[in-house]
This record gives structure tokens, C-alpha cells and sequence, in this order.
């Protein structure tokens, strides 16, 4: 086993710790009406991401039934022992290209090699609908961990479409908007936050942003 494989086995099991011994309070509120997905007889984990700089780390727990993350938050040295827990919310962040006039070939060339969906003006929207797209279109999103942060994954797909300057603004004959899907637990949502920077990239490129906002979830426990 490789140090990065005992790191993270050594993080799992600390979090795992918590969620079984529940010593926090903050963790008997937020699970007090909650149920973990589980895998097997444990609790399933989505990720695990260390930030070796700051000596922490963040293991990501589904939560049943719901697009939010429980996070257990640790410190790494002298070795992983519980900072704190919270709820995060799940996200989506991706560029959509589209064109009415504009075949999907064509836009494709746009943007080589970066497309994680696709479709073609005319195709069935979904296989429970006679709907028709309206348009060609691709979507692009490098980072399809639902679990980060919706501002680092808003910083990788802007760097990703850096890369073209050629096609910004964009053309009158195709179009390209932000999305940022946000799936937060209602009693503890931490909202998105757009850095000067941030903005600053967004309107060099010429692009919209739409921010679609989700809350849900149980009422938080109280504790007797």
C-alpha cells in the first residue's frame, strides 16, 4: 500500500469515528434526521480531498435520498484528528454552447476534445418526452465531482475556456452561458460567493452566468 492509500485509509477512519461515536454536537443536529448512504455496513464515501499546505483534509459522505454532502473536516498532523463537521452543498458548474444554425459538428470544432455532453438540433430531448431540441449544443465540465466547491470548479472550467480566446465574445450564431446548479441542505446553506477576479474573467469572455438555487432536507435535530 502507497503512503497516498494510507493517508486516506487513516482519514476514512477518522471520520468514520466521528460519525459512529457522534462526539460533536454540530453532528447529532445535522444527522440527528438524516440517514448516510451506506456501502456494505459502512457509510458511503464520494471523495476525499487533502490540502497538504494547511494540514487538513475533507471526507465527503452522501446523504440518502438528497444532492448534499455531510463533510468531516480533519487536521493531518501530527496525524488525521477530527477539526470539525458540516453539511456542503452537491454542485454542478459547466459551460453550455449553443446554436440554432450552428451544426453540432461545427461546435464541436470549437472546442476540441472538451465536451461531456452533446446533441444535435432535432434529437429528442429525453426518452420520456416527444420534445425536440431547438438547438445543437455541448455542455463542458471539467470537474463533475458533485461534492466541491461550486467557486474552485467555476475557476477550472473558466481555465479551460481561457484557452480559446479565439471565440470570445461569442459570435452572434452561437451562444455560451455559465450554469451553476446548487443543492444545498436548507439549514445550512453557504451560498456562492464570486471573487472580483472571478468576475472579472467572466465579463473578459462575454459570458452570462445563471445560478439555479436548491434547498431541501429534513429540519434540524434537536437535541433533547
Amino acid at each position: 500500500m502507497n503512503k497516498k492509500s494510507q493517508r486516506e485509509n487513516a482519514f476514512k477512519a477518522a471520520a468514520i469515528r466521528e460519525i459512529r461515536e457522534r462526539r460533536l454536537a454540530v453532528t447529532r443536529q445535522l444527522l440527528g434526521n438524516q440517514t448516510l448512504a451506506r456501502f456494505g455496513a459502512e457509510p458511503s464515501i464520494a471523495g476525499i480531498v487533502e490540502e497538504e499546505e494547511k494540514h487538513s483534509a475533507a471526507v465527503y459522505f452522501p446523504v440518502e435520498n438528497e444532492d448534499y454532502f455531510f463533510a468531516v473536516y480533519l487536521d493531518t498532523v501530527p496525524e488525521a484528528s477530527l477539526r470539525f463537521t458540516g453539511m456542503v452543498p452537491g454542485c454542478r458548474v459547466y459551460g453550455r454552447i449553443g446554436s440554432e444554425t450552428r451544426d453540432l459538428p461545427e461546435l464541436l470544432s470549437l472546442f476540441p476534445s472538451e465536451a461531456c455532453e452533446q446533441w444535435q438540433k432535432g434529437d429528442p430531448i429525453s426518452n420520456r418526452s416527444s420534445a425536440r431540441c431547438l438547438f445543437s449544443g455541448m455542455t463542458i465540465e471539467p470537474d463533475q465531482r458533485m461534492y466541491m466547491e461550486p467557486e474552485a470548479k467555476l475557476d477550472g472550467l473558466l481555465e479551460v475556456l481561457e484557452r480559446y480566446p479565439e471565440h470570445f465574445p461569442p459570435a452572434d450564431d452561437f451562444f455560451v452561458h455559465i450554469q451553476i446548479a446548487y443543492y444545498g441542505y436548507r439549514e445550512q446553506m453557504s451560498g456562492i460567493h464570486l471573487s472580483a477576479k472571478a468576475m472579472s474573467r467572466l465579463a473578459a469572455l462575454g459570458l452570462e452566468l445563471d445560478i439555479d438555487l436548491h434547498a431541501g432536507g429534513p429540519d434540524l435535530f434537536a437535541e433533547p
